[in-house]
This record gives structure tokens, C-alpha cells and sequence, in this order.
């Protein structure tokens, strides 16, 4: 009894590993015909040696080391002359990546921001999309320095007289030739950020208290040699300012600088005559009185209201002209009013810069209404 129950074990065992085998292994079809046989075992294993010699001449390799190929199943190797190969796939495979890329959607050019669509039936190569990414890198490189383009259609350049949305202190503007359009002035305007009337300072009222000297004035006595030498230095002195002025004068009257080598001249402060306003107090302490009355009148026909540059430099215009006015005016003994008229003129405009939320002037004052 014992050894029948043994066997009965190994006899499910075997069972088992029957099925186990046929379904694993494909048992089945190992044979043609669902012949399972030992001549179907040999016909399956030469048959396996025909597609594995073909597959492997089909793609070039070389067999393995130790392999051996037989002879009939290098003869029953099929061949382009008695066999001629179906073209039929590859052709319908073709029609369809044609049709694939006819009805690929286009491609913007970032360049150009035009549409340009791909080259129909031909196929894109492996690695071009790294390719465009640097293309489109280097596109976006160029964009600072080309002007844009929308559609295919260039946008129009920019006028070298426009300056940079964060303003110049020293920025050249050639004036244009009149051409009968009216020029542009400076008009107040309501107040973005207004104080309140109660945080106001006023100014003081009354008669101004005499402010005291302030020069030295215990100059020990000069002998006559010391005199001579000094009036010497402040001669000549006096004629190199006066070269300079003469220069100014007939080359760059009423423009802001004297370019010397070329005889020409220069606007980069807004053309309001820099030199003219800036040199008028040097001009009444070297004791050229003719020159600065007639550079006093001609500040006159000075408009502060208008300019040739659409920013005006904050810093250079308070430091050149409305300082040079100021002084022109104090030092002069305050005979001049049209010195301190231009003075008020200039200043009411500067106060634009100053319409801020924490009343901190900006820096270029776009003045145009």
C-alpha cells in the first residue's frame, strides 16, 4: 500500500509536468501538422536553423562563434533574382508618412514670426530638434539688436532721436529742419500726487535780513612787484576766457557747446544754450561787461518751454542752467530781471520731475504733455 500511494504521487507529478511542458514550450506545434513525433522534432530544429541563418544575412551579423550553418539551409536562402521583393508595403508605407507630413500643421519661424510650413514628403532627420532649440537660442540672441518683424512685415526703425525709456544725462539731438509743424511746449498739468495744503511750508513774508560776507577780507598789503605779477596772471586769465568766449560766440551762438577742432557744435542739454548760461557769472567777475549784457538779453529768447529732446537730464539742467541763472542773477546785484523771469520759467517746468508718491525726483523728466 505504501509503495501505491507513492506512485500515485508521482504519477500527478508527472501529470503536472506534462501539462506544464506542453503549455510553456508551445508543445503543440512543435511538429507540422500538430505532428508530435521524433521526425517532427527534427523538422521543427532544422527549420528553426533556416529563419535564424536568414535573419542573421538579412541584417548583416556575423554568426556566433562555435555556430555552424548547414548547406540546405544556405540554398533555400531566398534571392532578389528568383525572388524579386514585394514593394507593395513599402509603397503604402510611403503614401502614408507623405500624407502624415502634407497634413503636418506649420511651423512659425521665430525669426521672421512668419508661417512657414515643412517640405512636404521629406522626413525629418534624427537630431534636429536639438539643432532648432540652439537656433532658436541664437534667434532670441539676435531679437536685442534686430527690429521686429510681425508677420513677414518689418516694423518700422526707430528714430535715432528717441531716446532710451531710462534717459541720458549727455544724449546729442540734431534738430530737424523747420518743416512748418508747430513745435511741441511744455503745459502744467493736474497733479498725480498732490500735498495737501495743511503740509505745505509757506515762505517767509517781511524784509530779508542782510546776509553778512562771507569773503575774506584781511588781505595783508602788496608791494608793487606782487601787484604787477598778480594783475599779470588775472590778464591773462581774462584773455584765454575771452578766446574761449569769442570761439563760442561765433561758431555755436546760442547752442549748448563749441566743438573746436571742427568748428562746429553740440546739444546734448535739451539746446538751451548750456555755455551761454553757464559761463554768465564768469563772465561779470572777469569784468567783461559788454560780453555779459549781451548774453544776458540773448537769455531772453531762450524757451525753456519746448525742447529738442523728449527728456530733459534732471541733474545737468538744474546744475547749468537754473544754477547759472540764479547765480548770473544774485551776482549781477539782481539788476537783471529777465535773468530771474527765465529762472521761474525753468523751475515751474523742473517741478513735473517732482509729481512722485515720496516727492523724489526722477532722474529724466519726460516733460511733453
Amino acid at each position: 500500500m505504501f509503495r501505491l500511494r507513492r506512485s500515485r504521487v508521482f504519477l500527478v507529478l508527472a501529470v503536472f509536468a506534462v501539462i506544464a511542458l506542453y503549455h510553456f514550450t508551445s508543445f503543440g506545434n512543435l511538429g507540422y501538422g500538430g505532428d508530435t513525433s521524433v521526425e517532427g522534432l527534427k523538422n521543427l530544429a532544422s527549420t528553426s536553423s533556416e529563419d535564424s541563418t536568414s535573419v542573421s544575412h538579412r541584417e548583416g551579423d556575423a554568426a556566433p562563434a562555435g555556430s555552424t550553418v548547414s548547406k540546405d539551409a544556405i540554398s533555400k536562402e531566398p534571392t532578389t533574382e528568383d525572388n524579386p521583393p514585394d514593394t507593395s508595403d513599402s509603397s503604402e508605407a510611403q503614401d502614408k508618412q507623405t500624407s502624415s507630413t502634407a497634413s503636418a500643421p506649420s511651423v512659425i519661424d521665430s525669426d521672421e514670426h512668419s508661417y512657414t510650413p515643412k517640405s512636404e514628403g521629406t522626413p525629418i532627420p534624427a537630431g534636429t530638434e536639438e539643432l532648432d532649440e540652439k537656433e532658436d537660442l541664437k534667434d532670441v540672441a539676435k531679437s536685442d539688436d534686430e527690429p521686429t518683424t510681425v508677420a513677414g512685415v518689418p516694423a518700422e526703425p526707430v528714430s535715432d532721436t528717441i531716446p532710451e525709456v531710462h534717459g541720458q544725462g549727455r544724449f546729442e539731438v540734431i534738430a530737424a529742419d523747420d518743416d512748418g509743424m508747430p513745435k511741441i511746449h511744455w503745459s502744467q498739468l493736474p497733479e498725480h500726487f498732490p500735498i495737501p495744503t495743511q503740509s505745505l511750508i509757506p515762505l517767509p513774508t517781511g524784509k530779508a535780513k542782510a546776509i553778512p560776507k562771507i569773503q575774506y577780507s584781511n588781505f595783508r598789503n602788496e608791494t608793487l612787484d606782487q601787484k604787477a605779477a598778480r594783475e599779470a596772471k588775472l590778464d591773462k586769465i581774462r584773455k584765454t576766457f575771452a578766446f574761449s568766449w569769442d570761439g563760442y560766440r561765433k561758431n555755436a551762438w546760442m547752442q549748448d557747446e563749441l566743438s573746436p577742432v571742427s568748428g562746429s557744435y553740440r546739444n546734448p542739454f535739451c539746446g538751451w544754450a548750456a555755455t551761454l548760461v553757464d559761463s554768465l557769472d564768469s563772465l561779470w567777475m572777469l569784468d567783461l561787461k559788454a560780453e555779459f549784457e549781451e548774453a544776458a538779453e540773448a537769455v531772453g529768447k531762450i524757451d525753456f518751454t519746448t525742447s529738442i529732446r523728449h527728456d530733459i537730464p534732471l541733474f545737468e539742467v538744474t546744475i547749468r542752467y537754473l544754477g547759472g541763472l540764479i547765480a548770473a542773477y544774485d551776482i549781477s546785484g539782481s539788476k537783471y530781471k529777465v535773468l530771474l523771469d527765465k529762472t521761474v520759467e525753468l523751475a515751474e517746468v523742473l517741478m513735473g520731475a517732482f509729481d512722485t508718491p515720496n516727492r523724489m525726483p526722477m532722474t529724466f523728466y519726460f516733460w511733453k504733455p
